[in-house]
């Protein structure tokens, strides 16, 4: 094979592999098309005036879509976190009734002395299938009212059960360490079924709670009885008693999130948390400043419970706009400020505040007048990848904005430099002399490694020159080619082969 069959098989070889490159870098692009970056023109001072003042500009809300992706709202994006969370309920669901369907089915088969018409009617409403479920229920009516069975009313043992615990608590009542193994019994109730809860609410067990929550406790008490409320508060709205039956151990949650033991503090932050799913108890939970308090416990150093009360807060601003005019009332801002640029808490208060962005303009004002712009702009230049990136949709939300303030103060801070280094590793290694490194290895004799060092060097180090050039004038050329003709011109023609 001669040197130019040589040389157009290389060809044929790097521009497979330039279309393989391309083809990923394309996947890449489609992944991230939500952040691609869009060539302005630059516009007169009359021009920019008009576009800002244009009233067929869309309002906040409407550009609200762009928060986290597009063509998602803010409450959509909300929920969005949680959907993982939500399948592996359904599932664990959906296992828990085909165990009871399992263990219902070998429980009838086993107990001989049943009647065999019981045993088909027991199937058919456990067999999960409409059609059965309606026969067996046609056939039980049928029946009873022929008296071929008489029903027996009866309670349950652990109807039984739950009620003998509560009245425990009050018989009692003085006695702590029979306390504290009742509220684990209650608790262990709950957490096994949340049907143990509505009986326990039908047994009048708040008020109970309340009466020893009005004494003096000890710190384990106070533990046990904490960690049985927020089980009464987990999952209101799915299986929802009355708000009245739920409000009164807001008392007792408000009562836990000032206790000085971590662990209290702990369990009254989740309740919190949980009760931001259930909106019927907002209003009660407003007017006891709830909110406030978790704001107030954030800013106190003092214990371990700041990482979860941090996470309570997280979560109520996503789950509920409601709580947001309170708790930046209450000082939030001041103390998201002085979180912002620590480390390791930094990506969940970006987080929180790009929240904050999205419930409107005026909460982008007080961002601003608190300064916490200002610290989001230097997590912009120094922290890590995943901080950066909530940081980034704050500044988002604000050039978002309809006001011009909010985008001439983004321009003041320089925050849009940020978003101009899409390669901050290639400006790592032309530090350590990388870039020197390759324009040496760009003179080698060899092919391939002449067409990669060249090819690194023309994609992430460009000329000066090439950069001042405008759009406009940019034509694009290939590299492989002006190589392979260089090859061509400079290479002595072969002998002639012969054995």
């Amino acid at each position: 094979m001669d040197i130019r069959a040589r040389i157009q098989e290389f060809k044929r070889r790097v521009n497979e592999r330039a279309a393989r490159h391309h083809e990923w870098w394309l996947n890449l692009y489609d992944r991230w098309r939500p952040y691609e970056r869009v060539e302005y023109c630059k516009l007169t001072v009359e021009e920019e005036n008009n576009a800002m003042d244009d009233p067929h500009r869309p309002s906040h809300e409407g550009r609200s879509r762009m928060y986290k992706a597009n063509a998602r709202d803010q409450h959509e994006m909300r929920r969005k976190r949680r959907e993982d969370e939500v399948q592996i309920r359904k599932n664990h669901r959906e296992d828990r009734f085909e165990r009871n369907r399992r263990v219902t089915v070998e429980r009838s088969l086993s107990q001989e002395e049943t009647s065999e018409m019981l045993k088909t009617v027991v199937d058919g409403l456990h067999s999960m299938n409409e059609a059965m479920i309606f026969e067996s229920i046609g056939k039980l009516g049928e029946n009873v009212r022929n008296r071929v069975w008489t029903i027996q009313v009866s309670y349950s043992n652990d109807d039984k059960c739950i009620q003998a615990l509560v009245l425990n608590i009050s018989n009692y009542i003085q006695e702590e360490s029979i306390l504290i193994d009742t509220f684990q019994s209650i608790s262990c109730f709950i957490i096994r079924s949340l049907t143990y809860r509505n009986l326990a609410l039908d047994a009048a067990i708040v008020p109970e709670l309340l009466e020893v929550s009005a004494k003096s406790m000890s710190i384990l008490l106070h533990r046990s009885l904490m960690w049985l409320v927020s089980l009464f508060c987990e999952k209101l709205d799915k299986y929802s008693p009355h708000v009245d039956e739920v409000a009164p151990l807001l008392e007792i949650v408000a009562t836990g999130i000032t206790s000085s033991d971590a662990m209290v503090q702990t369990d009254a932050a989740s309740a919190c948390a949980a009760l931001s799913d259930w909106p019927p108890i907002f209003e009660c939970m407003q007017e006891l400043k709830l909110c406030s308090m978790l704001v107030a416990n954030l800013s106190n150093d003092k214990g371990n419970a700041r990482p979860k009360v941090k996470c309570s807060i997280s979560y109520i601003i996503q789950a509920t706009g409601y709580f947001t005019e309170e708790m930046i009332e209450a000082g939030l801002l001041e103390v998201l400020k002085g979180f912002v640029n620590v480390s390791y808490m930094s990506q969940e208060v970006c987080f929180i505040i790009s929240n904050i962005c999205v419930e409107g303009e005026h909460t982008i004002d007080k961002l601003i007048s608190s300064g916490v712009l200002r610290e989001v702009a230097r997590v912009m230049e120094a922290s890590e990848y995943r901080s950066r990136k909530e940081a980034a949709f704050v500044i988002c939300h604000c050039c978002a904005s309809s006001k011009r303030a909010h985008l001439e103060y983004v321009i003041e801070l320089g925050m849009l430099a940020a978003f101009t280094d899409f390669n901050p590793v290639a400006v790592k290694l032309e530090e350590i002399g990388c870039r020197e490194k390759l324009e040496f290895l760009v003179e080698s004799q060899c092919c391939d490694i002449h067409a990669k060092a060249y090819t690194i060097l023309e994609r992430f180090y460009p000329d000066d020159d090439e950069i001042a050039t405008s759009t406009s004038d940019y034509q694009p050329h290939s590299t492989i080619d002006s190589t392979i003709e260089l090859l061509l011109r400079n290479t002595p023609a072969a002998p002639p082969f012969s054995f």
